[in-house]
């Protein structure tokens, strides 16, 4: 690695009225070169040729950047969504998991959908069958909202 600052200064002198100062930053400055295992081609070139591998290193990092920060918006998605109403157990423990993963989602619930989510924290055993169908319908529903905020931020060029 070249110091271009002390080099630009050494390359300055050159223009010097005293000539044995100009010989002496003539010297200098291609003992600065050749020490730095460079020709003075590739010094003159090396600023252009370092900007444009730089220029090129920002985009492949940003490319990368936004396929990283995609991919972690999709996974943050997936783990965030409610599990397929098929999915749910009909058990005690499977409707309470279900009703935290859908309590987290209160802004689309009704009064009515939010007691229920909250009565099942308190079942002593199995919910009944109308229970699991109500729980099933309130998963299908948020399940829909959040497919339809998914399809309307992708149409969103802002987004």
């Amino acid at each position: 690695m070249i110091d271009r600052d002390r080099l630009a200064k050494l390359l300055g002198m050159c223009g010097s009225h005293h000539e044995g100062e100009r010989a002496n930053a003539a010297r200098m400055a291609s003992d600065m070169v050749r020490e730095a295992g460079l020709t003075w081609p590739e010094v003159l070139a090396g600023d252009d040729n370092e900007r444009a591998r730089l220029r090129a290193e920002n985009k492949t990092l940003r490319r990368d950047n936004e396929h990283l920060q995609r991919a972690a918006r999709d996974a943050i998605e997936r783990a965030m969504t409610p599990r397929p109403a098929e999915h749910i157990k009909a058990t005690a423990e499977g409707a309470q998991r279900a009703a935290e993963d859908l309590l987290r989602y209160q802004g689309c619930l009704t009064a009515w959908e939010f007691d229920f989510l909250q009565s099942l924290f308190r079942l002593r055993g199995d919910p009944s069958q109308r229970q699991m169908r109500s729980l099933r319908e309130i998963t299908r529903k948020i399940r829909a909202v959040l497919h339809q905020s998914r399809v309307l931020r992708n149409q969103d060029p802002a987004a």
